[in-house]
């Protein structure tokens, strides 16, 4: 993002190589082009052409992504929740791990409604770079996945070595442990309530999530992370 917003003030046309596939760069491409800037894609390629006259507009942004997933994991563990502004395209693969998962939800138009689910899948689930399953709801996955009946291994093709949620799963009686870039999770209804510490925005949701299907109290530390990014949770 840095790149494509320096190269669009330099005069000439630059080129960059090996641009993000994810929705958010196209965003941002149309808004500039709107704007007045000039960039053209090409595969993984994009074509800049520098200026200084851009002018003010209105300009629609998707919702984000990351928010739409958290919220769809937690309807699956928690209870039923609507979620308005999706886009089924942008957001395919949440639709597809859904499928996959047996997870309930329906869909109009842009509006997603997902409902608390049994779980009972048994194979791997891959979190990787867009198109798939994004590394950035790994943690709220894993969180579902302990009321999940059967055995089950989550791999991060990303971050593989972000996983300090686990340690906290493990707190609230959790059976999940780590090998090398995999994560083992097994069936685990008897969670009970512990104090957690949230180590990053993405962990937070995944423990909140852990928080509510476990009994009694859970205190979650540095939880203010996850509240300044997560508004309707206020």
């Amino acid at each position: 993002v840095n790149a494509i917003l320096l190269m669009c003030q330099i005069e000439g046309e630059s080129i960059l190589k090996g641009i993000s596939e994810e929705p958010e760069i196209d965003d941002l491409i149309s808004f500039i082009n709107e704007a007045g800037g000039s960039i053209r894609k090409e595969k993984d390629t994009l074509f800049i052409k520098g200026t200084k006259n851009y002018h003010p507009l209105s300009f629609y942004v998707s919702y984000d992504r990351i928010e739409i997933g958290s919220y769809a994991l937690l309807a699956a563990a928690c209870g039923r929740i609507l979620i308005q502004g999706v886009n089924k395209e942008q957001n395919k693969y949440l639709f597809s791990l859904m499928d996959e998962l047996n997870i309930k939800y329906s869909y109009t138009s842009s509006l997603l409604c997902v409902e608390k689910s049994d779980l009972s899948y048994k194979g791997k689930i891959v979190c990787s770079s867009f198109p798939s399953f994004p590394t950035d709801l790994k943690a709220s996955l894993c969180a579902l996945l302990l009321l999940n009946k059967n055995d089950v291994v989550v791999e991060d093709e990303v971050y593989p070595l972000r996983n300090q949620f686990i340690d906290e799963m493990i707190k609230l009686g959790g059976e999940i442990r780590k090998e090398e870039n995999k994560i083992y999770i097994s069936y685990s209804p008897f969670l009970n309530g512990a104090t957690l510490e949230a180590s990053d925005l993405r962990a937070s949701f995944g423990l909140l999530i852990a928080g509510l299907i476990s009994k009694g109290v859970t205190k979650i530390n540095n939880f203010q992370i996850l509240m300044e990014h997560y508004k309707v949770l206020q």
